[in-house]
């Protein structure tokens, strides 16, 4: 599944499916704070950035740099 460009939030699924990972690493990663997530109601939504953000940070840890 593509990301939209113009679209403003993203579900949990659709985010899964960007950033390539599981559902669980996914909340791992907004527990540690690496990434930034919007919570509405129950429901929890990501912009275009913050999963940009993330797949950058997992970019630069897979070269071998930390945080």
């Amino acid at each position: 599944m593509a990301m939209i460009k113009n679209k403003i939030l993203y579900t949990v699924e659709e985010a899964k499916v960007a950033v390539a990972v599981s559902h669980t690493h996914l909340y791992t990663a907004i527990a540690k704070n690496e990434l930034r997530s919007i919570k509405i109601g129950r429901l929890r939504r990501f912009t275009h950035e913050a999963l940009h953000e993330y797949a950058q940070l997992l970019e630069r840890r897979s070269s071998g740099g930390r945080l």
